[in-house]
C-alpha cells in the first residue's frame, strides 16, 4: 500500500495525502508502517538513504532538516490532511485514534500506554546494547539474559490474544517489532519455554493478512535495522565497524560533545 522512495535529494514538497518520512531503515517507523499497512491506507513512504556509513551519515536529512516547516525538526516525521508532526509515538498514537485503534474505555487506554512505556524501556535498552562500544564483549551474555527481560510481557500476553484484549491497537504493533528486533539478535531466545506465550503472540500478529502480505513483499525491508551507530541491524557484513555514537552526529544546529562523559569509562 505504500509508495516507497528511497532519496538523497530534498523531499518533494508537492501535496499528498499520507507521507511518511524518516532514514531507509525500520528504525522506530516500523510500527507505523504495520499499521499504516493493516488499515490498509495508501500512503508515501519517503526513505533518505544514509550517506555511507561514516560520520557524516545523516548529511542527506541534515541538508534539508529545517525546510519542511516542522514544529520540531526531526526524523521521523508524518503528514495528513490535518497534522505534520514528528515523533514516532505521536504519529502512531495520532493514526491510532483517527480509526479507533487507541483503546475504547478509559481502562483499554491505561494498559495500551502501561505496555506502550514497558516496551519503550526495551527498546531504548536494545539501542544501548547495539551501540555500546563493548558491544562484541557483552552481546552473548546479554543474550542468555533475552527471556528474563522478556518475562514480564510474556506473562502479561499470557491469555491475552492482543495487549488489549481481543482487539487489536497500535501498540500491538509496536509489541511486535520490538520482540522481531530481539529475535533477530537471538532466535534461540524463542525456543526458551519463558516466552512461549510471546512466540505465539508474534505468530498471531504476523498471521494478520495485511501484515503477512507486507513481511512478504518487496515493500518490506528487513534490513537495516537501525543506522550506521549500531554494531547489529545495519549491516551482516562481518568486517562492517560502526561509528561512535554520538550526540554530534544527531544534534547538528546545537552541538554538544558529551562523547568523553559517556565514554570515559
Amino acid at each position: 500500500m505504500a509508495a516507497d522512495t528511497p532519496t538523497n535529494t530534498p523531499i518533494d514538497s508537492s501535496p499528498v495525502i499520507l507521507e511518511l518520512v524518516d532514514f531507509d531503515m525500520r528504525g522506530l517507523s516500523e510500527p507505523i508502517r504495520y499499521l499504516l499497512q493493516y488499515l490498509k491506507l495508501d500512503f508515501k513512504d519517503t526513505r533518505i538513504r544514509f550517506k555511507g556509513a561514516g560520520a557524516d551519515f545523516a548529511e542527506n536529512w541534515l541538508e534539508q532538516k529545517y525546510n519542511h516547516s516542522l514544529d520540531f525538526p526531526n526524523l521521523p516525521f508524518f503528514s495528513d490532511e490535518e497534522v505534520k508532526i514528528t515523533d514516532s509515538l505521536a504519529i502512531i498514537r495520532h493514526i491510532a485514534r483517527k480509526h479507533n485503534l487507541a483503546g475504547e474505555t478509559s481502562k483499554d487506554i491505561a494498559t495500551i500506554e502501561m505496555v506502550e512505556g514497558a516496551v519503550n524501556d526495551l527498546r531504548w535498552g536494545f539501542f544501548v546494547l547495539v551501540s555500546a562500544p563493548n558491544y562484541s564483549s557483552i552481546v552473548e551474555d546479554y543474550k542468555l539474559t533475552i527471556p528474563a527481560r522478556l518475562g514480564e510481557l510474556n506473562n502479561f500476553i499470557k491469555s491475552n490474544q492482543y495487549v488489549a484484549g481481543s482487539k487489536i491497537t497500535y501498540v500491538d504493533f509496536l509489541v511486535f517489532e520490538t520482540l522481531d528486533w530481539f529475535r533477530e539478535l537471538s532466535p534461540e531466545s524463542f525456543e526458551d519455554s519463558a516466552v512461549e506465550n510471546l512466540k505465539a503472540y508474534m505468530s498471531r500478529i504476523e498471521a494478520i493478512a495485511e501484515i503477512r502480505d507486507y513481511r512478504n513483499s518487496d515493500e518490506f525491508k528487513n534490513r537495516p535495522l537501525f543506522s550506521p551507530v549500531a554494531h547489529f541491524g545495519y549491516s551482516k557484513d562481518a568486517s562492517f565497524t560502526p561509528i561512535i555514537f554520538s550526540y554530534r552526529n544527531f544534534v547538528a544546529k546545537y552541538p554538544i560533545d558529551v562523547d568523553e562523559y559517556f565514554y570515559s569509562n
